[in-house]
């Protein structure tokens, strides 16, 4: 998914968002995410997969995950898409689930 993110958006950076219990299963491959920023280099301290900061959020649907833009570094990146998969079946795409899988009340 993310690959297809940075393919589909290059220059685009991207954030991972999935459950806190899931994201102890993504790679950690750095505390440390460097960036410079308006011309001062420092770095973010986070969950770092792949050069992306991921985001774990405590009460996420579990087998919901998300790639999306982060946006406010470069205007291009308000246009670019929002991608999400499905852990369960390893399918992703453009479309957000349908809110009733996120209620519970999908038959």
């Amino acid at each position: 998914m993310l690959d297809e993110a940075e393919r589909t958006h290059p220059g685009i950076e991207y954030t991972v968002i999935l459950s806190a219990e899931n994201s102890l299963l993504l790679p950690l491959h750095s505390t440390e995410l460097r960036r410079e920023i308006d011309g001062i280099d420092g770095y973010y301290r986070t969950h770092v997969y792949r050069d992306t900061e991921v985001f774990a959020v405590p009460e996420m649907i579990d087998w919901l995950v998300t790639a999306a833009p982060l946006l406010g570094r470069i205007p291009e990146a308000a246009r670019a898409t929002d991608y999400y998969g499905d852990l369960r079946t390893g399918e992703f795409g453009t479309t957000p689930p349908d809110p009733s899988e996120l209620t519970g009340t999908h038959p």
